[in-house]
């Protein structure tokens, strides 16, 4: 077999088992990156979420419902944009204060986390906003929903995504090109090695393999 040929189907076969170990490394990598930023997100997301309506729910046993409902409304009013979301419904799901028209179809089946869809009203700006909430049943049958606008959350999410996929492809690149150096350069001193040896062995006792 010509020795070029063989020299040139080792390279590449060097190319492409380094080129498979840079990739699982620098794929573990950034999905731990990516894991870790989007959890701690909706960690927080969550938290908030959470001490809000456990005051609120506190509120509501203190000072029942007319005081919940003040205190919802007065909330409501304070978040521009819907960006914290209140919505309190009697035992029917019709809304007795807070900034949702409507109870979601999402949250009728018990307590827990929702994410859900709100349609905003703004002519030709309006967009369904994405937003998370946390139910809670009240005493004698009214409901409680409180939650957060995570449409920017959502969208760093995919921003990052598709940042990391940019960087996963650019670190394939890199590590093709660099598994392909690199094989050429041991699989030619390789050789090299392999010539003097053959040198050797052929009675040419003059020559040396290199250090």
């Amino acid at each position: 077999m010509n020795p070029i040929k063989r020299l040139g189907g080792s390279t590449v076969r060097f190319a492409l088992v380094y080129l498979a170990l840079f990739g699982l490394s620098t794929s573990a990598v950034l999905g731990f990156v990516y894991t870790t930023s989007v959890g701690v997100i909706d960690s927080q997301t969550d938290h908030t979420i959470e001490a809000e309506i456990t005051g609120l729910a506190e509120h509501y046993r203190q000072n029942g419902l007319i005081g919940l409902t003040e205190i919802v409304t007065r909330r409501s009013r304070g978040s521009p944009g819907r960006r914290n979301m209140y919505l309190v419904t009697d035992p029917r799901f019709a809304p007795v204060a807070g900034n949702l028209s409507r109870w979601p179809n999402e949250a009728r089946d018990g307590p827990g986390w929702i994410d859900f869809l709100v349609e905003t009203k703004g002519g030709t700006d309006a967009r369904p906003q994405v937003a998370r909430a946390r139910i809670f049943f009240l005493a004698d049958g009214f409901h409680l929903l409180v939650g957060r606008d995570t449409t920017e959350r959502s969208a760093f999410r995919k921003r990052m995504t598709e940042a990391l996929l940019g960087a996963l492809a650019l670190s394939v690149a890199l590590g093709a090109a660099g598994g392909l150096l690199m094989g050429r350069h041991v699989l030619r001193r390789i050789d090299a090695i392999n010539r003097t040896s053959r040198g050797i062995l052929g009675g040419d006792l003059k020559r040396r393999v290199p250090i």
